[in-house]
């Protein structure tokens, strides 16, 4: 996966690893898709790419009607 990224260390800290920090079922999620692979599009297109759904504390914040 691209761009997969998982605060474990930071969701200890705050002691909060019951419900972040991991993608498991059940705890929440901070996430964007994208409209395109950013490591493989040229930099005139990586400047367009644009948020097709974004979840945040996993509900959607964002989402296109496709």
């Amino acid at each position: 996966m691209i761009g997969l990224y998982t605060p474990m260390g930071s969701a200890f800290h705050s002691f909060d690893e019951d419900k972040l920090g991991s993608i498991e079922l059940g705890k929440l999620d901070d996430l964007a898709v994208l409209s395109d692979d950013p490591l493989g599009v040229s930099d005139d297109k990586l400047k367009r790419l644009r948020s097709v759904l974004t979840l945040q504390a996993g509900a959607i914040v964002h989402g296109d009607a496709d």
